[in-house]
């Protein structure tokens, strides 16, 4: 009896044993057969990839709704080595698709490494495909957005790049060509808003490609009208003019018989054509460019309350627009300051200044007296469709609507009468100044053979829509910026006045 009770507990544990042996053997003929090709295609994605994945970079639109950089979908070629059982097959295959040498590929993933480098970036969708059709074990196609540039060199220095009908950008092309000048740029913005309108830097660069461009000659990639300080010459004459008639030393009718020269601290300080005006109103003044009249004036103002309106226009700090790499310029504390430089800087030298500040504060003669703090981003559109607007934001009030008409006029007064007549655009009130700047030398003083030219200016004078600085780094082949910056600011503000539909208003 104990026997057949031992057998039976046998056979109970033996069935138990079939049973599982059974069900394991069912799962595996389940996975390995009826559910074979699932399975391997699971297998297969872990070598083959290809999906798009989400988080693009925002796009960037000019103010018309006109596309700036846009995203544009890629494809790129990564390797498993230790996953590769036949290098040298998967880089003959491989290499008439990623146009590189078999031998280059082979030398890659002929190893045991879990990760190279990319063997290839950038490859459209149809490449990629050919590639993925393979099914080369250790191979994966992945996408990747690259940011798009539609237009080239259009804007490249204000938008910039990141690792792997723009007529304002051909007017000062021409202009740097047609004038054999090293440089140039341009900056538009209005003056009621202090809105960025139009931003350009000649040379410049393709960012598309950004990566071909020489070591030595990636200053390029800084934005001129941010980051390139100079001493603005007689375009900065309007705004000392503007702090004596705010301080009650001077009116534009106010007259005085100067000369051709005159000494501050031993120091002799000449008109720039070594002419003597005589007898002029400060109006005449700004039409001539009179360096010696305009020492007299600072003379009225004085060294602590002149440099008190270059701090009030905002010169020796960086305006705070968001855009990276600007400079700040460079204004002596006025407890360095002496007579002579108090007199230099009423007609531009001894200070620098960059273009996004000039523009700024001669913007406050436009807009009634108003330091508005530039801006380039209008609006922000969020992920959800939600939209963030930049709002304009008044700094300072620097003088009043009746001294900015004043200087206004005098302004226009140089157009019409003074250098500035090739600046004019017929049927418009045009205000303006020319700039003719002596380059400093590393060694001390001057260069004779080199000049920076450059025209401020605004329009319609009476309603401005616009103030544009344009500036001309040494040209070549004219002698003031009457002959070169202010025909491009003439020619630029033409196009600007029928974009704006401004009809006009002059005879």
């Amino acid at each position: 009896m104990e026997n057949i009770y031992w057998y039976k507990r046998l056979n109970f544990l033996l069935g138990i044993f079939i049973c599982i042996a059974a069900g394991l053997l069912f799962r595996l003929f389940q996975k390995q057969v009826l559910g074979h090709a699932a399975y391997a295609a699971q297998a297969e994605d872990q070598y083959i990839v290809k999906k798009d994945l989400p988080a693009q970079r925002g796009k960037i639109y000019a103010s018309d709704q006109f596309p700036l950089a846009s995203n544009k979908q890629f494809y790129q070629v990564l390797a498993i080595p230790r996953n590769i059982k036949n290098p040298d097959d998967v880089a003959e295959k491989l290499g008439p698709l990623l146009d590189i040498q078999q031998s280059d590929i082979f030398t890659q993933i002929n190893n045991d490494k879990n990760y190279v480098p990319p063997l290839k970036h950038s490859l459209l969708e149809g490449e990629a495909d050919k590639i993925a059709a393979l099914k080369l074990k250790g191979i994966i196609v992945l996408p990747e957005s690259k940011r798009f540039y539609p237009e080239g060199e259009l804007a490249s220095q204000v938008l910039g790049f990141v690792n792997d009908t723009g007529k304002g950008e051909n007017v000062l092309s021409k202009a740097v060509k047609k004038y054999s000048a090293d440089s140039g740029s341009i900056v538009v913005m209005d003056p009621n808003t202090g809105a960025i309108l139009a931003m350009a830097g000649e040379p410049t660069f393709d960012p598309n490609k950004f990566n071909e461009v020489p070591k030595e000659d990636q200053n390029v990639f800084n934005n001129p009208t941010i980051a390139r300080p100079w001493e603005p010459g007689s375009v900065f004459k309007p705004l000392i003019m503007a702090a004596a008639i705010n301080e009650g030393k001077v009116q534009p009718d106010t007259e005085g018989v100067f000369s051709n020269m005159v000494t501050v601290d031993s120091y002799e300080i000449h008109t720039s054509t070594d002419q003597a005006y005589g007898r002029e109103t400060m109006t005449q003044v700004l039409e001539n460019s009179d360096n010696v009249a305009m020492v007299w004036v600072s003379e009225q103002l004085g060294k602590d309350t002149e440099y008190k309106y270059l701090k009030d226009f905002g010169f020796g700090r960086k305006t705070g627009i968001e855009l990276d790499t600007e400079a700040s310029g460079e204004v002596l504390d006025v407890k360095q300051w002496s007579n002579s430089l108090r007199a230099t800087v009423s007609f531009g030298q001894g200070i620098t200044v960059t273009p996004i500040q000039l523009g700024t504060a001669v913007s406050a003669i436009a807009n009634g007296g108003k330091i508005m703090k530039p801006y380039i981003v209008s609006e922000v559109t969020n992920a959800d469709g939600t939209k963030d607007f930049r709002e304009p934001k008044e700094v300072k009030r620097v003088f009043n609507t009746d001294v900015a008409n004043k200087v206004k006029d005098m302004m226009v007064s140089v157009v019409i009468n003074g250098h500035g007549k090739k600046a004019a655009v017929s049927g418009y009130k045009v205000a303006g100044k020319t700039g003719t700047a002596q380059v400093p030398s590393p060694g001390g003083g001057y260069y004779k053979d080199r000049h920076i030219g450059s025209f401020i200016g605004f329009a319609p004078a009476d309603d401005p829509k616009f103030v544009m600085l344009v500036r001309l780094d040494q040209p070549k082949n004219v002698d003031w910026a009457e002959s070169s910056a202010a025909p491009t600011f003439g020619e630029l503000a033409n196009w600007l006045l029928d974009y704006f539909r401004v009809p006009p208003t002059e005879g």
